[in-house]
């Protein structure tokens, strides 16, 4: 199936679907790559954030740290890898993979969730024009900035209130 748009980061298409014997629809949907968020737990039992501009906001915002994988077929746990180590110089010894999910019919792609423990710190690696500052905050500070609105993105403020409901 070939796309009707293309942009950088996106592929829009039409697909004819037959609905009913005889009967075709054409329905929309956006492609984009798949993504990784990830839950970073350090030895206090505190949950790593991310503050950074967010141009859909035209604002900063609080999120879990994450982005896209570099290529359709990246390994899930190196792009989680590799982004965290990039925004916030974190690398982690143990990975797990949590859930992952198709945030919406529309737009087809995969964000997966992965937890990160037995870390250590170093030194961000920022691209051109990113500036990302961490904090670490209990899980019950956490849990009041996703459901005050502190935390915008939805994602990251549900996938943050799940892990502390699931304790995984």
């Amino acid at each position: 199936m070939n796309p009707v748009w293309e942009g950088i980061h996106f592929k829009a298409y039409h697909e004819l679907v037959e609905v009913a014997p005889g009967k075709i629809r054409t329905f929309e949907y956006i492609w984009r790559i798949d993504g990784t968020r990830s839950i970073v737990i350090n030895e206090n039992c505190e949950i790593l954030l991310t503050h950074e501009y967010r141009h859909e906001l035209l604002d900063r915002d609080w999120r879990l740290p994450g982005g896209k994988l570099d290529y359709v077929g990246e390994p899930v746990a190196e792009a989680a890898a590799r982004e965290l180590r990039e925004e916030t110089g974190i690398a982690a010894r143990q990975w797990r993979l949590l859930w992952s999910t198709t945030p919406d019919a529309t737009v087809r792609f995969c964000r997966h969730f992965l937890l990160a423990t037995d870390i250590t710190l170093g030194e961000q690696d920022l691209g051109e024009g990113e500036e990302i500052s961490l904090r670490w905050v209990s899980l019950d500070v956490a849990k009041e900035m996703a459901l005050t609105n502190q935390i915008r993105e939805e994602i990251s403020a549900l996938a943050i209130l799940r892990y502390i409901h699931t304790g995984s």
